[in-house]
């Protein structure tokens, strides 16, 4: 049976919380948004997730996603204020949207699984490496609200 997938593929506010380890395995508490928004040949994901510790330091998402018209798979590249460029895959298999993750200079890299549980509810697990250290890994849940979207 073929999942239709919501994330990404519909317009929407969703709200992240869970956690994110850093490169020890230290768990910090995280929360965040995304707003996924589509445009004429161009889909976009702007978000950001706020973690706990050091004051509540930010990280941005900011993803530029080429439509899948179609297919199982597209690419997209994100501008990351930490990590530089990023470029990378979307791949829909089954109930999960698989995310490859790779830097321009080919420094950091990683994988992030997006798992549908309902419409409304995805549960995302993921890492980044920069060679073979651990940078950061992450657990959480994006729910999708239907405030927000002004």
């Amino acid at each position: 049976m073929k999942v239709r997938h919501t994330f990404l593929f519909e317009e929407g506010f969703w709200v992240a919380t869970g956690e994110y380890f850093d490169s020890v395995g230290r768990p910090v508490a995280l929360e965040g948004t995304a707003r996924i928004t589509h445009g004429k040949g161009l889909w976009k994901s702007r978000g950001v997730m706020r973690l706990a510790s050091q004051g509540g330091a930010d990280i941005e998402n900011n993803f530029d996603i080429r439509p899948f018209e179609g297919r199982d798979h597209t690419g997209w590249t994100s501008m990351n204020p930490a990590l530089g460029r990023l470029t990378g895959l979307f791949v829909i298999v089954d109930d999960t949207i698989v995310s490859t993750i790779s830097s321009e200079d080919g420094r950091f890299s990683g994988i992030e699984c997006l798992q549908k549980v309902s419409d409304f509810h995805y549960r995302t697990r993921g890492f980044i490496f920069k060679g073979d250290e651990k940078v950061s890994s992450w657990a959480a849940d994006l729910v999708r609200k239907t405030e927000g979207m002004h």
